[in-house]
């Protein structure tokens, strides 16, 4: 087998891998898409800076294309498309060359560059591959980062409300916990009732006084919360959350009561997407309606079709503080955010190849 198909091979195991949900969790998913794009740029044949630009951009194609629901892997695709730029941009006098190259990635290569040359492709490759293993020691740290924050915005004696479970919410609450001791509500969230799996990891924390209800009952107990902390699955590019289903009710019933709604978010997470409820091919994934109605059933209901969407789109304004793993930020700050993770030629292209 030639060099140069290895890495394809490692594509579609990739991409098998996360389908058939060998790789499950946010946190996974990035970890392993940073370590399949380093091992892509180690092993692959590229030339020159603007060669390897475009294998990336290639794959963060085909990937989208193949797992148009993991917003996550082509995120790290861009973020390492991104640090490559900069590392090109951190090179003796690349900013003069590039503007007066036109900003061609290609020229600042293979242009004349007098007595002071860009480093040669093994060492260009060195280099990429030692920032991209810094790029996975900062994921591993961002979730302790996020919790470190919890003294912050959690107080002794306050009541959380919360739905369904998420790691980085429970490292947040652990970390809280440690400090003082309040009250926390968690939301089933059904039919997966992924609230049970948060209540049973924190019954052992003694500063937190955990009781589990229903969803319906969210409204009602609203006016006894101090805040609302969540997790989401994505952070779209105008501040909007895509979040398990359910959280949009709990948001909206804390708008309603004016309970702040804080959000727990890694920055891989951070999406250059703007997705839009009304596109639910996009934005959203049906799962069975065997978690709704059990199949036995399914002679008495005779032609109705039963929906269960995965996600909610939960607005920016229903959202008072984002906390990822640098900062709170209000959710009209995330464009910087992004426009600090992503190039914006790499998002103008992804842009492109969804539309």
């Amino acid at each position: 087998m030639k060099n140069d198909q290895v890495p394809i091979s490692a594509t579609h195991h990739f991409i098998n891998e996360i389908r058939m949900k060998k790789v499950v969790g946010s946190y996974r998913i990035a970890h392993a898409t940073v370590t399949f794009v380093r091992r892509l740029i180690a092993t692959r044949k590229w030339n020159n800076v603007d060669n390897l630009i475009a294998m990336l951009q290639a794959e963060c194609r085909l990937l989208s294309e193949c797992l148009p629901n993991q917003l996550i892997v082509p995120n790290m695709i861009k973020r390492i498309l991104k640090m490559i730029r900069d590392e090109v941009l951190r090179q003796p006098n690349a900013v003069e060359r590039e503007q007066h190259l036109n900003e061609s990635l290609q020229k600042l290569w293979t242009g004349d560059t007098g007595d002071q040359e860009l480093a040669t492709s093994r060492e260009w490759k060195t280099s990429i591959v030692e920032n991209v293993g810094e790029l996975l020691a900062e994921l591993e740290t961002c979730g302790d980062n996020i919790a470190a924050q919890a003294e912050q915005h959690v107080r002794a004696g306050d009541t959380v409300v919360t739905i369904g479970w998420s790691k980085t919410v429970e490292a947040f609450l652990r970390a809280a916990a440690s400090r003082q001791r309040f009250r926390l509500l968690v939301v089933e969230c059904a039919p997966r009732n992924t609230g049970r799996l948060l209540v049973e990891a924190l019954k052992n924390c003694k500063n937190i006084h955990c009781r589990l209800i229903a969803d319906s009952a969210a409204f009602s107990t609203m006016p006894q919360a101090s805040k609302v902390i969540i997790g989401t699955e994505q952070v779209l590019a105008n501040g909007s959350l895509r979040a398990i289903a359910g959280t949009y009710s709990l948001c909206l019933s804390a708008h309603h009561f004016r309970v702040p709604v804080i959000v727990c978010s890694p920055f891989y997470k951070l999406t250059p997407l703007f997705l839009s409820e009304d596109d639910q091919e996009r934005f959203n994934e049906l799962r069975s309606p065997m978690e709704l109605v059990p199949f036995s059933n399914a002679i008495t209901i005779g032609r109705l079709q039963i929906y269960n969407p995965a996600y909610d789109l939960v607005p920016p304004d229903l959202i008072t503080l984002l906390i990822t793993n640098v900062s709170g930020n209000a959710p009209s700050y995330i464009y910087r955010l992004i426009n600090e993770l992503y190039h914006a030629k790499d998002t103008s292209f992804a842009a492109a190849g969804l539309s």
